[in-house]
């Protein structure tokens, strides 16, 4: 992943807690998170590199031998994000992301597990639904994906581009469009 160069162009000066970059969204509605921290962490790369952001924001992601989805732990006030190893890279990436969206919008800085084995878009619970917004958000940008839909870019382009499943791809557009 590359990272644009902030003004003294130190990579320290990017990396933070996430705990910081929370407290920077205190308040903003949740569809704007995703774009907040993309412009926080100076992200301008496609497909975003969700497992560089997390590591950014010192938070790690194991892969696990589980039949779950996705796992987000908390030990000591330190989040681990777990993904099943065999799930397909587009796979890994949306749940890592929908982890994010959990730790940003639904997380109260405990020490406790959260579990979630249903990062899918068939959720009828808000803070699922909520999370896969976040996911989606982060990984397909709004304003570039109205741009290449405009444009008329065939679906397997834009999420190539993006580096997620065309059935993801399909959510956002029809959420957006």
């Amino acid at each position: 992943m590359k990272i644009a160069k902030n003004v003294s162009g130190a990579k320290s000066k990017i990396s933070m807690m996430w705990k910081e970059l929370k407290n920077l969204l205190k308040g903003v509605v949740s569809q704007r998170s995703a774009e907040i921290i993309l412009a926080a962490l100076e992200i301008k790369d496609r497909p975003v590199d969700i497992f560089a952001i997390a590591n950014l924001l010192e938070v790690k992601v194991r892969t696990a031998d589980t039949k779950d989805e996705v796992l987000l732990h908390f030990s000591e006030g330190n989040p681990t994000i777990f993904v099943r190893h065999d799930a397909p890279s587009v796979r890994q990436r949306f749940s890592v992301a929908h982890a994010l969206g959990h730790l940003f919008l639904h997380s109260e800085d405990n020490n406790s597990n959260i579990y979630f084995s249903d990062a899918s878009f068939n959720s009828n619970s808000i803070m699922e639904m909520q999370a896969n917004r976040f996911a989606a958000n982060i990984l397909i940008p709004e304003n570039e994906l109205i741009e290449l839909v405009e444009n008329k870019t065939p679906k397997n382009q834009i999420a190539n581009y993006f580096g997620v499943s065309e059935g993801v791809l399909s959510w956002q557009i029809s959420d957006i469009l």
